[in-house]
This record gives structure tokens, C-alpha cells and sequence, in this order.
């Protein structure tokens, strides 16, 4: 363990930790127990769920092939409880893990699955959840896992993990932190898991139970009668222009159980789009997947492209894209029962064909589409915003474990650290702090990096007003581009520009030391807990009302109301435009009044 004085931060076997952080192996703080050998010809038809390895999955449980046992006593040590952590030690290790939840217990641990358990009074439990759920963990795997057609981890590998550990109360102000962004997140899973089944039970009622005659006016129908199968394609990916855009790439790795899309693993450029067979699917687009995982369906969260392996389902006439989706669903296990392949199971054009079944006239088509258009709204929605909470996550989740960001205390007070450092390079810093937590997996953008640094700055108590000007897009600091702060970041490999914006460059972890030494991270955390999920229109009404509120309060108005705040904006002719747009009528300033407000910024300056 090496101390690096200039940081405060100590060099170890994981990484650079905090100074007064220790490490320490995972068997240690955390009870390991692996399961018990349960014989596979006595599982009975009810009983305790039995958890095996093909029950784990990424972050959740599946509960498709169940076994039950129905036997527990002598075998009170393999029953779980809420919230234990239970890992897959076979297969996809270091990626099949899940939490317990109270909803499915009781459950018993079957053999090759390992549970863990903090020890209280030295680990929190959502500490250790949150240990193995990140990357972190998934790397370590690779590095020590056994075998070569199915990779295997022992019990001693896991009890031999190196983790961070924090004081017990910093380890609860973590995990507390990174929990509240999966309980959101689960919370719109359930909301979304409600309005689906609504839109499927009216489905299933309108256009299923219809009984064994056909009703009047309605036929049978091929799939393809109805629905065009259109086809993706990839670009060349020895061709580095063609790829890491801004244009979602969908595969059947992106297919999950939401459904909608949002989040791809690949994104390519403008000119990838055009080299390759794929068109710019719109919103509301079914795709299915064909080869590898097979099946699995979703609706594109926003336009995107998709590669070879997948299909893309349009309705053709008065067929919608929800009654597209649904019939796709209920469709999908005949499809991958005529799946065919040597290699890979797939499904092809001509197996659609073979799926037929009864089409009613427009009007009740016409009638679900309108019927279920409210909740497909609210669950794009939800499931954007989780794209969202996910992708904060990805970005927080290492740098809190390694303490690069540090929770701040309820008692603490925001304030910028006094620093000899040229005003350019600790722009940079708060920009590049910016970058790190908010441009993933888009980049951020020079207009949402000058709004998220004007309202940093405003919560940390200073006077933005000396710093941004009176732009017709909002307040904006004409110093970021052109007197150093960007140049600062691309040159010295801090960050990277892209088409529109920009991401972390390669040593952008040297700059975020600067970032938390001038003290911007409770600044950053505003951000992100008030304005990531904000639109672009928003974050210019909010930072116009509040510049115009600053320059009131200047001028000894205390207790700005909306026609005050209408009455500065028309003083200024740059800004006076603004309130001809929709999104600054006389009731959306008074709601972004009461917004900012309710924040508590300081405007008597």
C-alpha cells in the first residue's frame, strides 16, 4: 500500500482508495454459503422455490424452470432471506447474480450457487449489493475463473475478493444513495409490469377470446399479411468512422425484459448508417430478435438502426405499432418453436409466414390503438427515465466505491475550496466532473454542460450572473469554449469531442482529483438529483428565471413573481424573443419560480 500525499488517497492491490478507507478480503466481513445437493429426481410439484444457477440471471431472478422441494428441516442454513446477494458459480460468472426480494421467499440454495451475507457490524448488506453488482466484481471473475467450454468459481475465490472498505456509516451513506436509484428503477419496472398487463389482458379479450366461430367481418390472417419483416444490417467495424455515434445500434444483447429500448451497447455514426443495410427505425418500432437468444421482443424507445440478427415489425394499413406488439408477444413462443439452425437457433422471413391468426376490421383495431395509447406513453416514459438512472449508475456506482466521489455529510455545507489554480483549469475541472457523470452513453452536449455548471455554481452560493451571459439559448459562459476550459480538456486527454458534445477522455481520473479538491461534487449531486432528467427547454426556462431572478434581487426585488420576472426578461433585447415560446408562458415561469424556490438558492448578492 503505497500513500499518495498529494491526492489523500493511498495506492492498493485495488486501486486508489481513500487514506482512512481500508481493503480487506470478502470472506472477512461477509458470510459465504453455498448450497446444498439437492437430487435432481426428487424435486417435487410444490413446495420451497429451490434457487439454481439457471435461475440467476443479470440482476434478477427467473422463475421459468422452477423446482420445489418440499423437505426443510436439516436444512435451515440454505433458506434465504430478503435481500441476501446469491451468485451463479457456473456459466456466465460474475454476471448471473441477483438480489433476494420478501415477494418470492421462501427459498431454499441449491449447490454451485453461493449466498452472501454481510457480517453487521462490519459490512452493510447494500454495501456488499452494491460490491457485486458492479463491474468491478464482473472483472475480477474473469481474472480467477476456471474452465474453458463452462467457467467455473469456488467458494474460496469469492471469499478471496479485495474490497473498499469504508467507515460502517460512509458504507450506509453509499449504499444508501446508490439503493435509492435501483428502488426507483424497480419501481417503474412494477408500474410498467401493471400497465403491460392491461394493455395485454384487453388485448387477449378484444382480440383473442372470441370464441370458435369467427365474429363478422373478421378473417384469418398470415402474419405477413399484415406485417412487414424488414431486415437490419452492421456496418464495417474496421472502419472507426462508422461507429461511436450518436445513433442507437439495437442487437439481441439490447433485449431485455423492458419493453421499450433505450440503452444500446453500440451506437454508430451518421455515415455508419448509411454504409450499412439498416434504416433509422422509428420510435415505436417492434423488433424481435432471430438468432442467439431467440424471441425476445421490444419496441424502440427512440429511432435507431439494428443489425442482421434481429427483425423489424411494421404494420402494414390500419395495423398499429401496439397491435404489432402484442400480436408479436403472444406470437413469439410459436415463433421459436419453428425456429431452425445448425448453430443458432433463428427464426427467418419464412417463419412468419407460417403464423396466421384472425384480423378484425379497422375500427376495432383503431379502437385498442387509442384504448392503450396512454399507457405505452407512460411506459416509454418510465422505461427512458430508467435508461437514464441507469446510466448515472454506471457512471456513479465505481467512482463512489473507489471514493473518487465521497458522500457528503447532512451537516455539510456547500462551498467552493479556495485554490491558487488559473480559473480556466478549475472551469475544466467542474466541466470534466460533468462529463464523467453525465455523458454516458450519450455524449454531453456544450449546451446541457453550461446549464448543469450554472446551476453547480448556483447552488454552491455564487453569483452565476458575473460569469454567464445573457445568450438567447439562456445563461451561458462564452469563457468555456473560447478562453480555455475546453482546450484544456481535449489537449491534455481529460476528455474527448465528439460530433456533439463530449465524453471522458483516457486520463480523465487525473482531473476529477482537481474536481473534489475545489469542491464541486455537492454542486455535481445537485445536478444529478434535480436536472438530469430535465428537457433542454427546461433547463432554459429554469436558469433564464433564475438569472432574471438574480438581477431583480440585485436590484432589492427579494420576492420575484412571474410579471416581474416577465418585466426583466423583456428589458433585455437578446432575451426579450424567449417569451413568445410555449415553454415560457406566464404559468411555466411561475412553476419554475416555485421550482427554484423550493431550492433554497441564494439571490441578494
Amino acid at each position: 500500500m503505497r500513500f499518495n500525499s498529494a491526492t489523500n488517497f493511498v495506492e492498493t492491490e485495488i486501486g486508489s482508495i481513500p487514506r482512512e478507507w481500508s481493503i480487506i478480503s470478502l470472506g472477512k466481513v461477509a458470510d459465504v454459503q453455498t448450497g446444498f445437493p439437492f437430487p435432481s429426481n426428487q424435486y417435487g410439484q410444490s413446495g420451497i422455490k429451490v434457487v439454481r444457477g439457471e435461475n440467476i440471471k443479470e440482476g434478477a431472478l427467473d422463475w421459468s424452470r422452477l423446482k420445489t422441494w418440499d423437505k426443510v428441516s436439516g436444512l435451515e442454513k440454505y433458506l434465504l432471506s430478503e435481500d441476501d446477494v446469491v451468485i451463479a458459480m457456473d456459466g456466465n460468472v460474475g454476471r448471473n447474480k441477483a438480489l433476494v426480494r420478501g415477494e418470492f421467499l421462501p427459498m431454499i440454495l441449491a449447490q454451485r450457487v453461493a449466498r452472501l451475507r454481510a457480517k453487521p457490524q462490519v459490512l452493510d448488506q447494500r454495501f456488499l449489493q452494491q460490491i457485486i453488482l458492479s463491474d468491478s466484481f464482473k472483472h475480477y471473475c474473469d481474472g480467477v475463473k476456471t474452465g474453458t467450454t463452462i467457467a467455473h468459481i469456488n467458494q474460496k475465490q469469492i471469499e478471496s475478493l479485495l474490497i473498499p472498505l469504508p467507515s460502517l456509516g460512509e458504507q450506509k451513506k453509499i449504499a444508501e444513495m446508490l439503493s435509492s436509484i435501483d428502488d426507483k428503477i424497480e419501481l417503474n419496472n412494477c408500474i410498467n409490469a401493471n400497465l403491460e398487463r392491461l394493455a395485454a389482458a384487453l388485448f387477449k379479450k378484444w382480440f383473442i377470446e372470441i370464441g370458435e366461430e369467427l365474429p363478422e367481418g373478421w378473417r384469418v390472417s398470415k402474419f405477413t399479411d399484415i406485417v412487414d419483416v424488414l431486415s437490419g444490417g452492421t456496418p464495417k467495424t474496421n472502419e472507426s468512422e462508422y461507429w461511436n455515434g450518436d445513433i442507437p445500434f439495437f442487437t439481441p444483447r439490447d433485449a431485455d425484459d423492458s419493453a421499450y429500448t433505450f440503452g444500446t451497447k453500440k451506437h454508430i455514426t451518421q455515415s455508419g448508417l448509411e454504409s450499412c443495410n439498416s434504416p433509422l427505425y422509428p420510435t415505436n418500432t417492434t423488433f424481435i430478435t432471430a438468432r442467439g437468444t431467440v424471441g425476445k421482443v421490444a419496441m424502440a424507445g427512440m429511432p435507431m438502426s439494428m443489425n442482421q440478427s434481429c427483425y423489424a415489425l411494421k404494420g402494414k394499413g390500419i395495423v398499429g405499432p401496439y397491435f404489432v406488439y402484442e400480436i408479436t408477444r403472444r406470437t413469439a413462443e410459436e415463433l421459436k418453436q419453428k425456429a431452425h439452425g445448425s448453430v443458432f437457433s433463428t427464426i427467418t422471413i419464412p417463419t412468419f409466414a407460417q403464423v396466421s391468426f384472425p384480423l378484425p376490421d379497422s375500427n376495432l383495431i383503431n379502437k385498442y390503438e387509442a384504448t392503450v395509447s396512454p399507457l405505452f406513453e407512460e411506459i416509454r416514459a418510465n422505461c427512458q427515465e430508467n435508461a437514464k438512472l441507469i446510466s448515472i449508475k454506471d457512471s456513479l456506482l465505481p467512482r463512489m466505491m473507489s471514493g473518487k466521489v465521497r458522500v457528503p455529510s447532512q451537516n455539510a455545507q456547500p462551498v467552493i475550496k479556495k485554490s491558487k489554480a488559473p480559473e480556466p483549469f478549475k472551469e475544466a475541472a467542474l466541466v470534466a466532473d460533468l462529463i464523467a457523470n453525465f455523458a454516458n452513453p450519450h455524449p454531453l452536449t456544450r449546451y446541457r454542460y453550461t446549464k448543469y455548471s450554472y446551476f453547480a455554481k448556483r447552488y454552491l452560493g455564487q453569483d452565476a450572473s458575473k460569469e454567464y451571459a445573457q445568450m438567447p439559448g439562456g445563461p451561458y459562459n462564452p469563457r468555456m469554449r473560447y478562453n480555455g476550459p475546453e482546450s484544456i480538456l481535449v489537449k491534455k486527454q481529460y476528455a474527448k469531442q465528439t460530433g456533439n458534445g463530449f465524453v471522458a477522455g483516457p486520463k480523465m481520473n487525473e482531473m476529477l482529483r482537481y474536481a473534489q479538491r475545489y469542491g464541486f461534487t455537492s454542486g455535481v449531486n445537485f445536478v444529478r438529483q434535480e436536472l438530469v432528467g430535465k428537457t433542454d427547454n427546461e433547463l432554459e426556462l429554469l436558469s433564464t428565471t433564475d438569472y432574471a431572478m438574480l438581477n431583480l434581487g440585485k436590484k432589492g426585488n427579494q420576492a420575484s413573481g412571474p410579471d416581474d420576472v416577465i418585466t426583466e426578461i423583456k428589458s433585455e433585447a437578446v432575451w426579450a424573443p424567449k417569451l413568445a415560446k410555449q415553454h415560457f408562458s406566464r404559468d411555466k415561469i411561475a412553476q419554475a419560480i416555485q421550482w427554484l424556490n423550493a431550492r433554497q438558492l441564494k439571490y441578494g448578492y
